[in-house]
């Protein structure tokens, strides 16, 4: 005796050959209430299901083994009719093949290529959706595919890829095909999951995805913030295909299969130990230079040795000696190519002159000394030098922390290295009154009804572009109030909120709440940034944004801040469209 957990979709597991031959190994047209397992036979390729429903889903994994060589692909299919399709996000209008892997990790320019943060599909229904997601694409050297056809009425997650591309084709990019090797030895796995969600809406589609992929493979992820952090970032785990190290986090499902230092650093916050182990090995043999990217590996270092991972001593020497290169009497000096001057923090279009020092990199740099001395490091300049020229950025007349020594804008992102002090250090860097000061300059004049400006003039006016280049090295932006030209940046607004609340700011804490809804409120996850004209969000589930749970569950841990941020974001409804949220 069955029980539907869906009306009128078909469900049949199938293998493909490398010559194109797909199989069918069994079909259901309904999902059952106990285990049920089914094999079938194919040129000497045995593939077995086994189906279990579980916490509310139902979990479903196919195995291909055989003692001879063959190539072939794993595919859950779904059929059904008069029922609207969508991907992760968007309702889908006709034929389409969504990859999370281009496998270049040089090249992040993937132009046209449709891509979608989550490998997954859902159905309409009377009721809701019928959602199908499988495991992350690193468990199969991310070649997963899915191909959606409303007009066929046809929706398929894959564990390769035919090689088929809808729409145009991107110049920058080869799509293989890929057809995993199955042999002696060499079996082959799909795994995933399928369940009911009871969304109206896209938004709230996209949490259920997320709070789903967490309860199947993040274990104790509760609350909505959690969830986000852990299955956005699960998603983007890949296989490293520089061969540093097994796997390893791209920033972004924008970003190619490319890692990023101070990305990963951030991500590898919430993912299980063995893959932010192997994110740190990469990290460690990879030896970043270059804007901030060597004091995040030094930090990083220092956090392993916290939370009693395995730490590259050697490495780590290294990394120290090319700080101290970049760094004269306690200022550090980010500037790596006398041509090149922007790319000198995560605020890589900004161009800064060789002798500036960016005040984000400062607190970054007198905690990575901090992190070098408790490695048991000798080291040629004392914290306390660095951590004073961090406090004399302060902008005693302006009551702020600019963005530069050189360049006089109101910025969110100067608390940042503060924060990390009192996580990793339990100890302040930046005094009460300056911070607090900052804060309230923020709140006054960089505060829009769609986040933060994350720079802009001190009176709170957008800057004009040429405050953002420097002699002979042009920066030209294209939309005001749009990415780095004062756009808020979910991060960066959350690590100077949360470090004006541990000072004790007023009011810090009901603008963190604010903030730290917004992006649910407009867009059912967190994003990269949104445009502070016109509230449009870019960049779903952009990864690093996952430190702003892991920052809150330590500081909750430590007892320094209590629930309520975690508590304001599961009760976060959608906006309806056209409104914002604001207190």
């Amino acid at each position: 005796m069955t029980k539907s957990i869906t009306d009128g979709t078909k469900w049949v597991f199938q293998l493909e050959q490398e010559e194109g031959r797909k199989t069918e190994v069994g079909q259901l047209e309904s999902l059952p209430v106990a285990r049920t397992k089914f094999s079938r036979e194919v040129d000497e390729i045995l593939v077995t299901v086994q189906i279990e429903p579980r916490d509310g889903m139902v979990n479903f994994k196919m195995e291909a083994s055989s003692e001879s060589d063959h190539r072939c692909i794993l595919s859950l299919k779904s059929e059904a009719t008069n029922q609207g399709l969508y991907s992760y996000d968007e309702k889908i209008p006709s034929r389409q093949v969504f990859r999370q892997s281009p496998h270049d990790p040089v090249n992040c320019d993937i132009g046209a290529l449709r891509q979608q943060a989550v490998p997954m599909f859902a159905w309409k229904t009377g009721e809701g959706f019928i959602v199908a997601v499988n495991d992350t694409p690193a468990l199969y050297d991310n070649f997963t595919t899915q191909t959606l056809d409303p007009s066929l009425g046809e929706a398929v997650l894959s564990s390769g890829d035919t090689g088929e591309i809808t729409g145009k084709a991107p110049k920058s990019v080869v799509i293989q095909k890929h057809y995993p090797e199955l042999g002696k030895g060499r079996n082959l796995a799909f795994n995933g999951i399928i369940f009911n969600s009871s969304a109206g809406e896209l938004n709230e589609l996209r949490r259920d995805v997320l709070f789903a992929i967490a309860r199947r493979w993040g274990g104790n992820a509760t609350d909505r913030l959690g969830a986000t952090a852990f299955a956005s970032n699960y998603m983007l785990v890949r296989r490293n295909e520089t061969g540093r190290s097994r796997y390893w986090v791209v920033a972004g499902i924008e970003y190619s299969n490319k890692a990023y230092t101070r990305d990963s650093f951030w991500q590898s916050m919430v993912l299980p130990v063995e893959y932010a182990a192997q994110c740190y090995q990469n990290e460690a043999l990879s030896q970043p230079v270059g804007a901030e990217r060597p004091l995040f590996s030094l930090i990083w270092a220092y956090r392993n040795q916290l939370q009693g991972q395995e730490v590259n001593l050697v490495s780590a020497r290294k990394t120290l000696d090319y700080i101290e290169a970049h760094s004269r009497e306690g200022w550090y000096y980010s500037s790596n190519d006398k041509k090149l001057k922007s790319f000198q923090s995560w605020y890589d279009l900004v161009a800064f002159e060789e002798d500036d020092v960016i005040s984000y990199n400062q607190g970054l740099y007198a905690v990575a000394l901090l992190s070098a001395e408790a490695l048991g490091f000798k080291l040629a300049t004392p914290p306390a030098l660095a951590i004073g020229n961090y406090q004399a950025l302060f902008d005693v007349q302006g009551g702020y922390f600019p963005l530069s020594r050189k360049k006089n804008l109101l910025a969110v992102d100067p608390l940042a290295g503060d924060l990390l002090a009192q996580l990793f250090f339990d100890k302040a860097l930046l005094p009460d009154e300056s911070v607090r000061s900052h804060f309230n300059r923020v709140m006054a004049h960089a505060k829009t009804e769609y986040g933060f400006k994350v720079t802009c003039l001190p009176d709170g006016s957008y800057a004009p572009t040429e405050d953002y280049s420097a002699k002979d090295f042009k920066v030209n932006f294209v939309e005001k109030g749009d990415y780095q030209w004062g756009g808020s940046w979910t991060l960066y607004d959350m690590l100077c909120l949360i470090d004006c609340h541990l000072h004790g700011a007023p009011g810090a804490l009901a603008a963190l709440i604010w903030r730290g809804t917004l992006d649910f409120k407009i867009g059912g996850t967190y994003f990269e940034h949104i445009n502070t004209v016109s509230g449009r969000p870019d960049k779903a589930n952009q990864g690093w944004n996952a430190a702003i749970y892991a920052i809150w569950r330590r500081l909750m841990e430590q007892g320094k801040v209590d629930g309520s941020l975690l508590n304001a974001i599961n009760e976060a409804s959608p906006a309806k469209p056209g409104a914002h949220s604001s207190y």
